[in-house]
């Protein structure tokens, strides 16, 4: 439908730059907090479909009409009529979430703790020498 590279361009600006502008005008009104919860449950999701998306990329890429399809599914997840965002957050991501948070808390100390262990013991090494 635009091309490839004016598709994608268009996908970024409308998936990135325009909820990046209005996360920063809900940090800026202090009054309404309901606007935080919809932009942070939006850049949840964001970063899990680009997280997703590269690994399917070259495969994704190829299929007609992606970046329009993409565009699309970026603006459900912004558009204050549908709250995409939040409704992918509370039916699918957020019960995952709450099942696994034991898991996900030991793995990050477990992560925290060997980079800890890590970092001393790459200084104690550059001690001795």
């Amino acid at each position: 439908l635009f091309g490839f590279t004016v598709a994608e361009f268009l996908s970024t600006l409308c998936g990135f730059t325009v909820p990046a502008y209005f996360s920063f005008k809900a940090i800026e009104t202090i009054e309404d907090t309901d606007d935080d919860q919809q932009w942070l449950t939006y850049w949840i999701i964001y970063g899990l479909f680009q997280f997703v998306e590269r690994f399917f990329y070259y495969i994704i890429s190829l299929l007609p009409y992606y970046w329009e399809v993409k565009m699309a599914f970026f603006l459900w997840l912004m558009a204050p009529q549908t709250r995409g965002a939040t409704v992918l957050y509370l039916n699918y991501l957020k019960p995952w979430l709450e099942k696994n948070e034991k898991k996900i808390d030991s793995a990050f100390d477990n992560g925290v703790d060997a980079a800890k262990k890590n970092i001393y013991n790459a200084g104690a090494g550059l001690v001795k020498k």
